[in-house]
Formats: C-alpha cells, sequence, structure tokens
C-alpha cells in the first residue's frame, strides 16, 4: 500500500499538473526510465477557473495526490506568506 507522497509512477505517466495563469503544465514520467527525458505538456485555457477545473478533475481521474495539482501563483504566495511570519 503507498502514501500520497509514495505513489507508484509506471513510465510515460502524468506525475503532476501545474496551473501557470492560464495554462495547464502536465508533467510526464521518462518513457525510457531515463531521468533526463521526462516530458511536459502545456494546454492553454480560456482563463484560471477553467485552467482550475480541468487540473483537478484530470488529477481525481489520474489518481494524482492533491499536492501534485496545484496553482503554482497560490503556492508561491503560501510560501511567501509562510516567510513574512517568520
Amino acid at each position: 500500500m503507498t502514501t500520497e507522497t509514495e505513489k507508484e509512477y509506471l513510465k510515460g505517466d502524468i506525475t503532476a499538473i501545474r496551473i501557470l495563469d492560464k495554462e495547464l503544465h502536465f508533467f510526464f514520467k521518462s518513457p525510457t526510465g531515463d531521468s533526463t527525458d521526462t516530458g511536459t505538456l502545456i494546454m492553454p485555457c480560456l482563463n484560471k477557473a477553467q485552467a482550475t477545473e480541468i487540473a483537478l478533475r484530470y488529477g481525481a481521474m489520474l489518481g494524482l495526490p492533491a499536492s501534485h495539482t496545484i496553482c503554482w501563483e497560490d503556492e508561491i504566495v503560501r510560501q511567501a506568506s509562510h516567510w513574512e511570519g517568520l
């Protein structure tokens, strides 16, 4: 049994989805097993709300941990507020 951080990925699997403004960035595990040839697919969306909806749908469908389907801007704000509070 695997935990959220231990999900086992097969060659070519989507391992993360990131939302960046009106784009989705899909990250793929190497199709050959080598760490040097991973892939990224960028999907343009109409707006951030649509990008978020699609990311959450695909993340759930693929069984991705919630931490692997995030908005980069929100993560940057979260990290900045963490450091400001120290």
